[in-house]
């Protein structure tokens, strides 16, 4: 019997869609990086009466978490897995 390759790799339009999908969590990493507000307005502000705000801590870890998410991506794709 013959292992399974680790990596596999995808043809045709499965690779649009990782394509699409790469694209779409690069833009919301770059929107997380400029502007972490938003995702806290969309998760917790809505549920929160009156004037409510993020923390600093909770921004600053926003913007590192995105930047690491993009990090570990640019190296995937060098890496050649996509």
């Amino acid at each position: 019997m013959e292992p399974i390759p680790l990596s596999l790799r995808i043809s045709g339009k499965g690779r649009e869609q990782n394509v699409f999908f790469l694209f779409l969590i690069v833009l919301v990493a770059v929107i997380n990086i400029i502007y972490p507000q938003l995702g806290w307005y969309m998760r917790y502000g809505w549920a929160v009466k009156g004037d409510s705000e993020p923390s600093e801590a909770y921004l600053v870890m926003s913007r590192i978490s995105s930047v690491v998410v993009l990090i570990v991506l640019f190296m995937a794709l060098l890496s050649g897995a996509f």
